[in-house]
Order: structure tokens, then C-alpha cells, then sequence
């Protein structure tokens, strides 16, 4: 009788044993950092700098408007007609033109960011309309990952 006991308390540490280890290399390789939270402002950073028609990480948003910095990652002119934060936005300068390689610093304003809290974080999903004018084919950037940050 006393070997049962032995035995069920052996697996016991056994167990304990390997929910710690398993605790340890998922919290070495970051895997609860962010949790509940969505992607980090870094991670948003980096993705935003290297799409077709870039965000460039000194973005700041407000209540009544995002100011941006817009980078043309493409090899020929652009004109971008529209910037939208979960699909409402206006450009206060109308169609703003970019030269390959060239950035513009723009507003978007119109309610946009309308939720946005001072000192609160925040997630917008973003699509940037844009057109080559050589050609007149139009194009658009769809965000896979939101753009996050703090409401200044």
C-alpha cells in the first residue's frame, strides 16, 4: 500500500517538474508578452516602415487628427488620395504627391481618430489609397497588422 503512495507522489513531482520547465522556455522565447494586448508598438513600427507606401514611426495621433509621415517605398512617383483608421479618414491637403524614395509629412483628420484618448493606447487598422500617375493604375495598402501606439 505504501508503494501506491510513493508511486502517486513520485508522478506528482514528475508532473511539477515539467509544467516548470515548460513554463521557463515559453516565458524565455516571449511567448505571454503581449498577451491580450495585440502586437507591440515596436512590431507595428516595423511593419509600417516597410510597406509600398511606408509609415514612418513618428506618427502621432489625437482625438481630432493623425499627423504622419508617409515614405514612398516604390520606384516611381505617387499621388496618395486617402489614409483611413478603421475605414474613415480624410486628407486635410487633398492628394498629396511622393517621389520614389521621397516622404511627405500629412494629416489625416475628418473623425478618423475620434476614439482616441490622451495617454491611451491605441489600434487602428489602416488602408492607404494611392495612384502612379504615369500610368493612372491605382493601388491601395491594406494593413495586415494594426498601427499601434499612445494618443498623444
Amino acid at each position: 500500500m505504501n508503494a501506491k503512495g510513493q508511486a502517486a507522489a513520485e508522478y506528482l513531482i514528475i508532473v511539477a517538474v515539467v509544467v516548470i520547465i515548460v513554463l521557463i522556455i515559453v516565458g524565455v522565447l516571449g511567448g505571454f508578452q503581449g498577451v491580450g494586448t495585440g502586437i507591440s508598438e515596436q512590431q507595428s513600427s516595423s511593419y509600417w516602415s516597410g510597406t509600398e507606401i511606408a509609415i514612418q514611426p513618428n506618427y502621432r495621433l489625437s482625438s481630432t487628427s493623425a499627423e504622419l509621415t508617409l515614405k514612398n517605398n516604390r520606384q516611381f512617383a505617387v499621388q496618395v488620395q486617402q489614409v483611413s483608421f478603421n475605414g474613415i479618414g480624410t486628407l486635410s491637403s487633398g492628394v498629396v504627391d511622393i517621389g520614389p524614395s521621397s516622404s511627405a509629412d500629412v494629416v489625416v483628420n475628418s473623425g478618423a481618430t475620434a476614439g482616441c484618448v490622451q495617454g491611451a493606447p491605441f489600434s487602428y487598422n489602416v488602408s492607404i489609397v494611392y495612384s502612379e500617375p504615369a500610368s493612372g493604375r491605382n493601388f491601395s495598402v491594406i494593413g495586415t497588422t494594426p498601427l499601434t501606439g499612445t494618443c498623444q
